[in-house]
């Protein structure tokens, strides 16, 4: 009768953690890399103008002056005006600002869904997958910006207290939640593919 032979399986606790040293080499690469710290610190000043941007802006970004309409960069407009008469510069500065607010609140949603989902959809399978998957493409079809539209009419700014209690505006936070609850389908794809590819792994099955 044959001995059955056992295989070795690492476990992710046993695997040894990466070496500073290696870490320390990935650092310095970066670091002489002039391309990127050229990027690094615009991205910095992105993100810092962004977060100031109620304070160093020089006029409100729906300011009209419509004296000034449509004037060129200058020193009292740095960028001119548009054809409001409304400020360039100030509207970038709240514009980044909002972009910064959607990548930090909308896709933190979208990501938080759709990765419970995708979890759920690839460990437990059989029709609780294919119903998700379901939901899945149905949202996928489902025209963003419709569902923005028929969003912001139908829910009460009244309701979304959580976000106007953090100091975040109602009707942005309306959007921020839309965006997020329309946007999980692709992460749920891509998590309920890595589920699918790892529990037939040797570790998984060991435990």
């Amino acid at each position: 009768m044959a001995k059955k032979t056992r295989t070795n399986v690492v476990k992710l606790s046993d695997a040894p953690p990466v070496p500073r040293w290696y870490q320390g080499r990935v650092a310095h690469a970066f670091f002489r890399n002039k391309v990127a710290i050229v990027g690094l610190i615009i991205i910095f000043l992105i993100v810092f103008a962004a977060l100031t941007a109620p304070y160093i802006s020089p006029y409100d970004p729906n300011e009209i002056h419509a004296a000034d309409r449509l004037a060129p960069p200058g020193t009292t407009y740095f960028l001119g005006t548009d054809e409001f008469g409304r400020d360039i510069f100030s509207r970038l500065l709240y514009g980044a600002s909002i972009s910064i607010q959607i990548a930090l609140i909308a896709q933190s949603i979208s990501i938080s869904i759709g990765v419970v989902v995708g979890l759920v959809s690839g460990w437990y399978g059989g029709w609780i997958d294919d119903l998700i998957m379901r939901i899945t493409d149905a949202i996928f079809a489902l025209p963003g910006l419709i569902f923005l539209i028929v969003w912001v009419q139908i829910i009460d700014e009244d309701q979304l207290t959580f976000f106007t209690a953090l100091g975040i505006d109602a009707k942005k936070a309306s959007i921020f939640l839309a965006l997020g609850l329309i946007g999980w389908a692709g992460t749920a794809r891509m998590m309920r593919s890595q589920v699918l590819s790892l529990k037939e792994q040797e570790f998984v099955l060991s435990a």
